[in-house]
């Protein structure tokens, strides 16, 4: 080998997965008008804050999808 020159192995190359953290998940939840089958995503702090989000296409006042299931 010569002086001066970095030896690069797998274990280099390869990113730290196992201590890296868990992919973070969409922060937007689905709502969505029940009547026309509209979707919109907003936060979960908007709904908690301000409220579902009024349908544009008849008025109605949106639902969270998991509400629906």
């Amino acid at each position: 080998m010569t002086k001066g020159k970095k030896v690069t192995t797998i274990e280099n190359t390869v990113s730290d997965t196992v201590n890296s953290k868990p992919k973070q998940t969409t922060r937007l939840k689905k709502v969505l008008c029940p009547r026309d089958l509209y979707i919109a995503r907003i936060t979960r702090s908007t709904i908690i804050t301000h409220g579902t989000p009024i349908c544009p296409t008849c008025n109605e006042p949106m639902v969270e999808a998991e509400a629906v299931r």
